[in-house]
């Protein structure tokens, strides 16, 4: 989870001692999850989340590609809608979850069947 904290981090210009404020922890722990010496706990994840305004699975599993490429504008809308959906809905089956989003969308933009 190092890279990704750091690079969100950095792409928001937060320093440090700002993060570990934002989070109410101490500046050495943060600094220590960004080593990867200690993950971080749940609650500081959630609030890590909220913070970026990313996804939960982005921060567990460590998707810098994923907000490289978003950045770059190399994903597209619905891509990045099955990784807020997942997040939303972590219950349901990936294909189903495809299925209701590709209807949505069919819906939305008027696209023929």
């Amino acid at each position: 989870m190092k890279e990704i904290l750091i690079k969100l981090r950095e792409k928001n210009r937060y320093t440090q001692t700002a993060m570990a404020k934002l989070l109410d922890v101490s500046r050495q722990s943060y600094m220590k999850y960004e080593t990867g010496e200690v993950e971080p706990p749940v609650e500081v994840i959630r609030k890590l989340q909220k913070i970026y305004n990313v996804p939960y699975d982005v921060l567990i599993d460590n998707k810098v590609d994923f907000v490289d490429s978003i950045e770059n504008g190399e994903h597209t809308v619905v891509e990045i809608l099955i990784v807020l959906w997942r997040q939303l809905l972590p219950h349901l089956p990936m294909d189903l979850l495809e299925l209701l989003l590709w209807k949505r969308l069919k819906i939305q933009f008027k696209i023929p069947h």
